[in-house]
């Protein structure tokens, strides 16, 4: 039995192609492989993680929205970075994931008063 369940996923922004990043030297970090792409490394397709793109994923009736930017939780600047906002808070992260992860144990710990020194 999987340990994850399927969520939809909707669009919100498409985001943009920003040329310095997406056909620079750090290009390789801004364009991912489509997972249904076979094993030929010549003719594989890959998709732009688009600067501003939203994705809003809906998880026990909560609304969470994680937008791409400029940067990520390293500090790198040259790197895609995750912002999941839901309600009035939000957690930046190195890949999306990580991101909602993130924000479900930030709201864990204030619910639960682990917050507090």
């Amino acid at each position: 039995m999987p340990k994850h369940r399927q969520t939809n996923t909707y669009l919100v922004s498409p985001g943009v192609l920003v040329e310095t990043i997406h056909y620079g030297p750090y290009s390789r970090y801004w364009w991912q492989p489509l997972s249904s792409s076979n094993n030929n490394k010549e003719n594989m397709t890959y998709f732009p993680i688009r600067v501003n793109q939203k994705t809003k994923a809906i998880l026990n009736k909560y609304e969470f929205i994680v937008t791409v930017v400029i940067g990520n939780k390293d500090n790198n600047k040259f790197l895609p970075g995750y912002i999941c906002h839901c309600g009035d808070i939000s957690v930046l992260a190195n890949d999306p994931t990580t991101a909602v992860s993130e924000y479900k144990k930030n709201i864990q710990k204030m619910v639960l008063g682990c917050d507090k020194k």
